[in-house]
């Protein structure tokens, strides 16, 4: 069995795969197990091969938990034979019962890969949340915690988490550090800001709210041009605007937001189509 955990947001993803490892060794205490990380040492993929292939008298099950496993491609250096033999090596689990390889990484399968995304595969997908997402995932989180915010609380620590790189984890961690600050509930603005500093972010939201408020699209195309020449990634940027939109446009990035996690569109080319309205 194959168990494949891919996407940006590697918080959830490792939580996943602790979660995937304690189940397992809840059922097989005594099984032969291997950690290998191959975006740090990718000459280890024989390892897995040489693990798999020992004959264990006293175990009955084996798990290889990998870090990384396109990184055995004829891109990364490794000659079409290497790859052809760690692809063996990673096919030839499916067909056993009591042998288990959990793969997480960030990147979805190089194209050598691919048949990790198809059945009988076990895939799952943790892109980075939008909006909606976070917010039901940091509530989640807070209930808990025991731990109620007020509106304006709930937005800024939401508009936080959404603008940093590993945005579930970094949202969690400032709700862990509200919990143990013992504020009065629910939790007010000012007593969360007492906790999280959070001034590089006022102005990619003010010119965001300025994208959304433009009448025209001249006046939406100046809002995202300056919030690209702030330096702020796209997808931080999709992010953000997808917080703050209503109605139609919410709509709209929604659609977007869809295509992209399709493969159709990336975040550049739609920001331009919702700043430009079509």
């Amino acid at each position: 069995m194959i168990i494949f955990l891919y996407g940006k947001d590697s918080y959830r993803r490792q939580e996943k795969r602790r979660e995937i490892l304690s189940q397992y060794k809840a059922k097989n205490a005594d099984a032969d197990m291997l950690a290998l990380d191959l975006e740090e040492a990718p000459e280890d993929w024989k390892r897995a091969g040489e693990f798999l292939r020992q004959q264990s008298l006293f175990v009955s099950s084996k798990a290889v938990l990998i870090t990384g496993s396109s990184e055995i491609s004829e891109d990364d250096g490794f000659n079409k034979k290497e790859v052809k033999e760690w692809i063996s090596i990673l096919t030839s689990a499916l067909s056993l019962p009591k042998t288990f390889i959990i793969i997480s990484q960030e990147s979805a399968p190089k194209v050598a890969f691919k048949f990790l995304l198809a059945e009988p595969v076990l895939v799952q997908e943790f892109p980075r949340l939008t909006g909606a997402e976070m917010e039901k995932f940091l509530r989640t989180r807070a209930k808990l915690l025991r731990l109620e915010l007020q509106s304006a609380a709930w937005k800024f620590l939401l508009r936080y988490a959404l603008s940093q790189a590993e945005s579930s984890s970094a949202g969690l961690q400032e709700l862990q550090k509200i919990s143990l600050a013992s504020f009065e509930q629910p939790i007010s603005l000012s007593d969360v800001q007492k906790i999280l500093a959070f001034n590089a972010y006022d102005e990619s939201f003010a010119i965001a709210l300025q994208l959304l408020r433009a009448r025209d699209v001249s006046g939406r195309l100046l809002a995202l041009s300056l919030l690209l020449f702030r330096g702020d990634e796209a997808r931080y940027t999709f992010n953000l605007l997808g917080s703050l939109a209503r109605g139609r446009e919410a709509v709209l990035l929604a659609e977007y937001d869809e295509k992209i996690k399709g493969g159709e569109m990336d975040d550049e080319t739609s920001l331009l189509g919702f700043a430009l309205g079509v």
